[in-house]
């Protein structure tokens, strides 16, 4: 189990996170209880969706100098894939190469509720874990914490923040980029990616690595 091994300090995030002095943190937001596939159902009520996003924010609680939110989920490219359709429309290949039909989520989505509403594209297409980082990357910006986004399901939050408000998120940075879908969602929010590693199924790798350029450039200033 991924979420396992990060937590017990198995994983290759634990590792670079030890050679940067990084704190390292893993959330179990219900793995037990995998949310609705969203081309049937919503993925949250707009209650579990307001509650999880107040958990995510709880992860500020010990207020970090930085916060590098990510995500460990079997769907989660999906997911973020769904959301950026939804925000940015275009076809469902400008935002993902797998073969999962997220175009049939966001019709279904677009049904039930109204998709103008960024809340609302969360609520029907982001799961716990994306609503999680949204509200931790909401908390770092009252807090004054700056981001580094991990990976396109941390982007996908993030976007949800920019269609609210873009200066949401003027607080956020791109660790790195994982794929065209990705880098095409990265452009629509104005953000450059650090680091191209092209990495997405070594969950928190992206982010670790990138915390060198930041203590770099913190030095050079």
């Amino acid at each position: 189990d991924r979420l396992e091994a990060v937590a017990s300090g198995g994983a290759t995030v634990c590792r670079l996170a030890g050679a940067q002095g990084a704190g390292l943190e893993a959330f179990d937001l219900a793995i037990d209880r995998p949310t609705p596939d969203a081309r049937q159902k919503a993925s949250m009520s707009e209650k579990e969706c307001a509650a999880t996003m107040a958990f995510g924010m709880e992860a500020l609680a010990k207020q970090p100098d930085l916060l590098i939110p990510g995500v460990i989920a079997a769907e989660a490219h999906r997911d973020a894939a769904a959301i950026a359709l939804a925000l940015f429309g275009g076809e469902a290949g400008d935002w993902t190469e797998a073969s999962t039909d997220i175009s049939a989520a966001v019709e279904r989505a677009r049904g039930e509720g109204d998709l103008s509403d960024p809340l609302e594209v969360l609520r029907q297409l982001g799961g716990r874990e994306t609503a999680a980082v949204a509200g931790a990357i909401l908390a770092a910006r009252v807090q004054k914490i700056p981001v580094l986004l991990d990976g396109y399901a941390a982007t996908a939050a993030a976007a949800v923040l920019h269609a609210i408000d873009p200066d949401l998120i003027a607080h956020a940075v791109a660790a790195h980029v994982a794929g065209p879908g990705h880098a095409r969602l990265l452009e629509k929010l104005g953000k450059s990616p650090l680091l191209s590693l092209e990495i997405e199924g070594e969950e928190g790798v992206g982010g670790a690595s990138a915390v060198a350029l930041v203590r770099l450039a913190c030095e050079v200033r």
